[in-house]
């Protein structure tokens, strides 16, 4: 979404579910440090995770089997199988 020009930054916040500052952040990282440290999620920082070492090995799984085409069954799946609320936007 990033890299059309025709979508705003308010645009892409909106549609992924964050605020316009985090998108901007995500465009002077990705200017300064490439796309690796976009992608590299700042665990240990901020508020915890509730991604646990088995619901990521249960994702990493799905993704290597495409269990799932969309986010919206992958979040119903997780919450089937670890019988808890996901939010869509997290996963």
């Amino acid at each position: 979404m990033g890299f059309n020009a025709h979508n705003s930054n308010a645009f892409i916040a909106e549609n992924l579910g964050v605020s316009e500052p985090t998108v901007k952040r995500w465009f002077a990282t990705y200017r300064q440090e490439g796309l690796d440290a976009v992608l590299e999620r700042g665990y240990g920082k901020g508020r915890p995770s509730k991604m646990d070492d088995e619901i990521e090995a249960y994702l990493l799984a799905g993704l290597k089997s495409t269990r799932w085409n969309t986010a919206h069954q992958t979040c119903e799946d997780l919450e089937r199988h670890f019988k808890r609320h996901f939010k869509y936007k997290t996963v």
